[in-house]
């Protein structure tokens, strides 16, 4: 009984140290496939966000965090995602995570002094997008602007607080990070122009607002909209031959805008070319709705300087106004 006793007690010595052996084995091989597996679900997010899948992102990144939750990078990179998505309320949630986890562990997220300066500027800048989105101007300005106190040469972070500012109704702030944007040639360089040009039309500068709106078609000539708001501008400064070859031009991008044949049918009018106003008028009748038209005698009470003779002429010639 006692050398049986022995024996079995010899057997299952062995037991416990093999468990050690398999847990001590086990467990970095473990953790290994989970990092692995991390850093593929980064991967394939990164491959679906350069494609403009961004729910497919979402849910590669949604899989780094339930694979690493303390890790910051999941949360960063998701709350870009849903950002494209125009889910404002949950990137900035993620915005907020990625930020409460690169200052708790920065060691653990591979980041130096430097590297966490600028992360942490970029995910505020990323929330206040998020947050101007939501229409929340005070929390989205508080974060852009501590993001270009920690990094002053932050991407895009200029341009995005000269939109919360002219959205939020901060015209002198807008327009001073227009010009910053302008005078930095950074890539908001259009949007600056254009918002400076609104700025200068709200204060009846309308010279001034059309040479913007000039700078803002040559860098970006496709947009229509820019033409059309240029030719309206310049109308409004008394350029009507300007407004003119402008109205030409923006037909060209848009030619089944109705508002932009009537507006050119007032420049030339205003030009003093009344029978090119009424072939234009002949071309936008059937482009237009009662509404339109209506729209357009509006139009031309607020651009031509002798509107009761002017309307008269129209009506009695066509009733387009009418």
């Amino acid at each position: 009984m006692r050398r049986r006793s022995f024996f079995t007690v010899l057997a299952f010595a062995w037991i416990v140290p093999l468990g050690l052996v398999v847990a001590l084995t086990r467990n970095p091989i473990t953790a290994y496939f989970a990092r692995q597996a991390y850093w593929l679900h980064s991967a394939r997010g990164s491959g679906c966000f350069s494609h403009e899948d961004y729910a497919c992102a979402e849910s590669e990144y949604g899989k780094m965090i339930a694979l690493q939750p303390d890790r910051m990078e999941g949360y960063e990179r998701r709350g870009e995602a849903l950002l494209r998505l125009t889910r404002y309320s949950e990137a900035a949630a993620d915005d907020t995570s990625a930020l409460a986890r690169l200052m708790a562990a920065p060691s653990q997220n591979g980041r130096s002094a430097e590297d966490l300066r600028t992360s942490r500027a970029e995910l505020l800048c990323n929330r206040g997008k998020a947050e101007a989105g939501m229409g929340r101007y005070a929390a989205a300005l508080s974060d852009v602007t501590q993001a270009i106190h920690l990094w002053p040469e932050i991407d895009d972070a200029h341009t995005v607080r000269m939109q919360v500012s002219y959205a939020a109704g901060k015209s002198d702030a807008a327009s001073a990070d227009a010009d910053y944007v302008i005078q930095h040639k950074d890539a908001g360089m259009n949007i600056a122009y254009v918002i400076r040009s609104k700025i200068a039309a709200r204060r009846g500068r309308y010279g001034r607002a059309a040479q913007d709106l000039a700078e803002a078609c040559r860098l970006q000539p496709g947009i229509a909209d820019q033409w059309f708001d240029l030719g309206w501008m310049q109308l409004k400064a008394g350029e009507a031959s300007q407004a003119v070859a402008t109205y030409k031009e923006a037909l060209i991008h848009d030619p089944d805008r109705p508002s932009g044949w009537f507006r050119l049918c007032i420049a030339q009018l205003a030009a003093g070319d009344a029978n090119a106003a009424m072939e234009t008028v002949n071309t936008a009748l059937p482009r237009s709705t009662a509404a339109d038209r209506t729209a357009a005698r509006r139009d031309l009470a607020d651009a031509y300087h002798d509107y009761p003779s002017a309307a008269d002429q129209f009506d009695r010639a066509n009733g387009w106004f009418r």
